[in-house]
């Protein structure tokens, strides 16, 4: 049987919606703990969108699970259209 597990991307560190930024320091200590609670699991592959954070966080699960990632523009989240680089605040003025 295969099973597929979905992690998240770490924090990142910017309040504007789905730009392609780094995670920020409490997302490097997020992706470190999953990776720690996925060593109970047999993980044979590792996949992440091609999205600096989904990256970022894919590499510190690797790292710790002795698995390259393997990057696929295919698992790149949906496009937010106009509300893509929109804080909060411009999207709640804005609709």
């Amino acid at each position: 049987m295969i099973r597929i597990y979905l992690i998240r991307h770490g924090r990142q560190n910017s309040p504007l919606c789905n730009v392609d930024v780094p995670i920020e320091e409490a997302g490097f200590r997020q992706a470190k703990l999953v990776a720690k609670r996925l060593k109970l699991y047999d993980i044979q592959a590792l996949y992440s969108s091609n999205l600096i954070r989904a990256i970022q966080t894919a590499e510190i699960i690797g790292e710790e699970l002795s698995l390259t990632n393997r990057i696929e523009e295919v698992f790149q989240e949906i496009s937010f259209g106009e509300l893509t680089g929109l804080s909060d605040e411009d999207i709640k003025d804005k609709y």
